[in-house]
């Protein structure tokens, strides 16, 4: 979290301008960017900032107590779900399963259906649930939990969260609008090489590094190097897929590393001859017996044949929040493959903030949570000004040329805590917007028009 998530809020709140804040403590507004993230200093007295950004915002009217203090508030959600959902769980049901039943659903209109009780108008809400009955019937599911299906299911949340929490809500509907295609007229017009916020990712240099990013990768890296069991999740847009391709740009300068990866795009689908083939066609070079026990024999060969080369393998599974349950327990028993006491496999797994609530809640994967290190892939706090100075520059553009400074700050505002896929979505509508409007460099104005359009007001 923020280091100092009080003062973020009201310099936020009250609109103060940070460029005339560092002047007035003698920092360059990214130093005081990098106090308020870390609390760390450059050649300053902690006490001499205290007291001068307490005196500054007081001279504003602004609140002052408690601005050094880390604050955090206990939240409890009591989520509305129906009964449905727990079936699901009880029979192994996926919601791809369920989408099937009815001509013209989604995944995610069953998960609408179940976690938000809201049916699509595209089908009527009786005949979604007959078709979903029967598809039941024929999953062999009781008829007594079949009459429950509609009936409230209530879950309790429980999580810690600041002052400052970002509107979820808002959040989807940003994402949903997607990234602006900035065309060639504009990047021309803008002397950028390259759209800096779609499709940007072209090399390891184009990699944006902060904390957060980096102690994950550090952990992956130790995961792979040490044959440890390792799950990373977070948010649509958090980062995942770039340190999954970071790691295999890393481990395949050195020879001594060799990954398998479970390609398939329906991992709802997935079952352990799905996991076998993936480490003996992958890492063996030859395809997967049919048979599941001489599939599991013909692992163990490979695994022990890469170990007396010297060879240390890992498994790499992105996407991981579809899998069944069976499949990560499965996923376990794999990793305890072993030559003696030595663990022969590591195993990295990557998903959504679904995959940390199934190992945490779904009893029937109590082994497997018991096992996995989970980390979570944490938004970029405060680090939305640096991104975009680093997005813009390594597309060949002037920071200065494309945002004003009061542009950036207001980005800062509505982005205290943001992804990289949040961020790219607003700075491309934001610079769109403004260059529809002939007022390049974006300014705050534009960037709040922008989020506007985006939220939906």
């Amino acid at each position: 979290m923020d280091k100092y998530p009080i003062l973020q809020n009201r310099l936020g709140k009250y609109r103060v301008d940070r460029s005339e804040l560092a002047e007035a403590l003698g920092m360059h507004h990214l130093d005081l960017h990098m106090f308020i993230n870390t609390g760390r200093l450059n050649g300053h007295s902690q006490e001499d900032i205290e007291r001068l950004i307490t005196e500054h915002l007081e001279a504003k009217s602004v609140p002052v107590n408690e601005l050094f203090k880390t604050k955090l508030t206990m939240r409890t959600n009591s989520l509305k779900r129906f009964y449905l959902k727990q079936i699901c769980k009880d029979y192994d049901i996926h919601y791809n399963d369920l989408a099937g039943a009815v001509i013209g659903f989604t995944k995610a209109d069953v998960s609408n259906i179940i976690n938000k009780q809201i049916f699509p108008r595209k089908t009527g809400k009786s005949e979604a649930k007959r078709l979903i009955e029967m598809d039941l019937r024929k999953r062999n599911v009781p008829e007594k939990e079949i009459d429950k299906a509609w009936r409230d299911l209530f879950e309790d949340v429980t999580e810690m969260v600041e002052d400052d929490t970002k509107n979820l809500n808002i959040i989807r509907k940003i994402l949903s609008k997607g990234v602006a295609m900035l065309h060639e007229e504009v990047l021309s017009a803008l002397e950028l090489k390259k759209d800096p916020f779609r499709n940007e990712m072209e090399s390891l240099r184009d990699v944006f590094h902060s904390t957060p990013h980096d102690e994950v990768f550090k952990k992956m890296l130790d995961a792979a190097k040490h044959q440890k069991f390792l799950g990373v999740f977070g948010a649509v847009g958090s980062g995942k897929s770039t340190l999954k391709t970071l790691l295999y740009e890393t481990l395949a300068t050195e020879s001594r590393y060799r990954i398998a990866e479970l390609k398939m795009d329906e991992k709802e689908k997935a079952h352990v001859n799905h996991i076998h083939s993936a480490i003996i066609n992958d890492l063996g070079g030859m395809d997967a017996p049919r048979d599941k026990e001489r599939s599991s024999r013909r692992v163990q060969a490979v695994l022990e044949t890469l170990y007396k080369q010297g060879i240390k393998p890992v498994l790499l599974i992105d996407e991981s929040h579809g899998l069944p349950s069976l499949t990560l327990k499965c996923l376990k028993r794999i990793h305890e493959h072993q030559l003696g006491f030595k663990k022969l496999i590591g195993i990295i797994i990557l998903g959504q903030e679904e995959m940390e609530i199934q190992l945490r809640r779904d009893v029937r994967v109590r082994e497997v949570a018991a096992r996995i290190e989970m980390l979570e892939l944490r938004p970029i706090k405060n680090f939305t000004i640096n991104y975009l100075l680093w997005k813009i520059q390594r597309a060949g553009g002037r920071p200065d040329a494309l945002f004003s400074q009061d542009g950036l700050e207001e980005m800062q505002r509505k982005m205290p805590s943001a992804t990289p896929l949040e961020i790219n979505v607003l700075a491309s509508h934001a610079i769109k917007l403004a260059y529809d409007r002939g007022q390049i460099p974006v300014n705050e104005e534009v960037v709040r028009h922008a989020y506007a359009a985006l939220e939906g007001r």
